[in-house]
């Protein structure tokens, strides 16, 4: 009994008998995996074997091999870290005589297409399809062609052992990619020395060049951006990890939507919108968007962390600057409505009188005679006064109101400008830069207003709840959630990230900033995950490419690329606030939408 290979706790066993009871063609193997099997199973396979070998064997010492290789392999994986899952025998001939020595094996007669052969499973769950701990093993290329009629799904394992020489053989696996078939070798043997192994079997399946996308995208800056109506401009955090992630697994996509796209949310009876409705229901293979984890998303779809996270995110309608002074703001919606309205009713007051007084002056007798002696007696001019000497008062006043009116509306708009320019740097207290101008916090697009509602007093969500949220109706329209009202919101309004501001304000002012007892607020943690379809087979490769890049530092790259292009802690800014320069922090998060 020859060794052929250990993988994650897998043990395969070739044990090479002789027998006059049973003929069995050259090779049986016996698969050891994790499982959920009872101890008292793995030792009843376990004597079942011995027994079946003592029984079918010859006397040519083959048994006591064969006993001594099974005794190592248990001394060096004890029974309570390993499970006896599955015995996979290949017969050519005469599988009856199998069945009665292995009553509960069952004959998969899918793969008996183009070939006399049959593959017998004698497996101890009920489970008989490819799974991670189901093992078929084929004994050359010809065998192979059995499987034609059903290849072996991605996450299959389906072995086949290539005898190269008598003591040398080669171990590949097959399995299919988009019902292309694929083929890896996994090791090389030599007289029980293992002379190559190939990389782990996730690292093996990650090429997927048979494989083709469909891939729809949403617009969330600053993690991605579409200049237009043609997705192919779209770039970003997002777009740079796509295009990474197609250069080391070999994939094509074709990309699908706009500018306009909606990201999407599950509502509170289980319906999905937008984009991630789009994926849930397979349309899409997997959205190349981020979204931040939650339990209804979880529930519909698999959503794979990409190794980066967001602060809280704060929304300030325009202008887009800490500090605004929303009393003046007010103003330039009426000042400019204010000034055409009464200027209006003066020019057309002026017109009607100059008109009277013509037609006095020629003679012509209409009822404009008493209104005009009504309003000449309001200026003081008495009935009898000329007419013509009202009209040109009127103008006077005329011109004096509209002159009134543009001053005001001036002085209000350069006060107002002004006033918007308020430096963050004259900020005392973290309470400060939550009040001063900002509407609301949003842990990520897609927030429920619950969050906010039964959120505690002493917390940020609570006291922007008592102060803000919960006094603007405006912020009561969706029911459910918030994205509604910001994506289709006729005001422009900007992203600020919640711990870059406190960082901006630190830079500004380390003596008071390194202060700040940032501790008691308590800063949400959203980390970042692309959606993919609830029955993509391909997850678990993609999940260990995002982790691979996550190792090497190239999400981080990517972050410091779209997200934040300086990145500084709280040591290093307050370990020089004693010194004269102050470390300078640009906001290079925001960005309007």
């Amino acid at each position: 009994m020859d060794v052929v290979g250990f993988h994650n706790h897998k043990i395969e066993l070739q044990i090479e008998l002789s027998t006059n009871q049973l003929e069995l063609e050259k090779a049986m193997v016996l698969t050891l995996c994790d499982s959920d099997n009872q101890r008292i199973i793995m030792w009843i396979t376990y004597f079942i074997l011995c027994l079946v070998t003592l029984t079918l064997a010859s006397t040519d010492g083959n048994v006591n091999d064969m006993l001594i290789h099974i005794r190592t392999i248990m001394e060096r994986y004890p029974m309570d870290e390993i499970r006896w899952n599955d015995l996979a025998i290949h017969c050519q001939e005469n599988c009856a005589r199998v069945l009665r020595i292995h009553p509960h094996a069952k004959i998969i007669q899918d793969h008996n297409c183009l070939h006399q052969e049959t593959i017998v499973t004698a497996s101890l769950p009920q489970d008989l399809s490819f799974g991670k701990c189901t093992w078929i093993i084929l004994q050359s290329e010809e065998q192979e062609q059995v499987l034609d009629c059903n290849i072996p799904p991605f996450q299959s394992q389906v072995y086949l052992l290539k005898l190269l020489q008598q003591s040398r053989f080669e171990l590949w696996e097959t399995y299919q990619v988009e019902n292309v078939r694929e083929r890896n070798l996994v090791q090389i043997w030599n007289n029980k020395t293992l002379l190559f192994q190939n990389e782990a079997i996730l690292e093996r399946r990650s090429s997927l060049a048979s494989a083709h996308f469909n891939v729809i995208m949403a617009e969330w800056r600053p993690f991605q951006y579409i200049q237009g109506y043609d997705v192919e401009n779209a770039q970003g955090f997002s777009m740079d990890l796509l295009k990474t992630l197609q250069s080391s697994m070999n994939f094509s996509y074709t990309l699908n939507g706009s500018e306009y796209q909606i990201q999407g949310d599950v509502f509170k009876n289980g319906s999905i919108y937008g984009l991630l409705g789009l994926v849930a229901q397979g349309q899409y293979d997997f959205g190349a968007t981020v979204f931040v984890m939650s339990e209804d998303r979880s529930k519909h779809l698999n959503l794979l962390y990409v190794g980066t996270s967001i602060t809280r995110v704060i929304i300030s309608w325009i202008p887009p600057i800490i500090g605004v002074n929303d009393a003046i703001l007010s103003m330039f919606n009426v000042d400019v409505w204010a000034v055409y309205a009464i200027s209006l009713f003066l020019l057309t007051t002026y017109g009607s009188m100059s008109s009277m007084a013509s037609r006095r002056h020629t003679g012509v007798k209409d009822h404009g005679e008493v209104g005009l002696a009504i309003l000449g007696s309001l200026f003081g001019q008495g009935a009898a006064h000329p007419l013509n000497l009202i009209s040109f008062r009127i103008l006077l006043i005329t011109a004096f109101l509209l002159g009134l009116m543009f001053s005001i509306t001036f002085s209000a708009r350069l006060i107002s400008s002004l006033s918007v320019q308020k430096e963050i740097n004259n900020l005392a207290t973290l309470e400060q830069v939550e009040e001063e101008g900002v509407e609301m916090f949003i842990p990520g697009f897609g927030a429920d207003l619950t969050h906010y509602s039964e959120a505690s007093s002493d917390t940020v969500e609570g006291r922007l709840w008592q102060k803000k949220i919960g006094r603007s109706p405006e912020f009561h329209t969706n029911p459910y959630s918030l994205q509604a009202l910001i994506g289709h919101s006729s005001k422009e309004a900007v992203a600020l990230g919640y711990q870059n501001v406190v960082d901006e304000y630190r830079s500004r002012n380390p003596g008071v900033g390194c202060k700040l007892q940032t501790s008691k607020v308590p800063f949400f943690n959203g980390r970042l995950h692309f959606p993919f379809r609830p029955d993509f087979p391909y997850l678990e490769v993609f999940h260990f490419q995002l982790q691979k890049m996550e190792q090497s530092g190239i999400i981080d790259k990517l972050v410091q690329k779209w997200v934040k292009n300086i990145e500084l802690t709280e040591e290093f800014m307050c370990q020089h606030s004693n010194q004269n320069e102050v470390t300078q922090v640009t906001f290079a998060s925001i960005s309007e939408f």
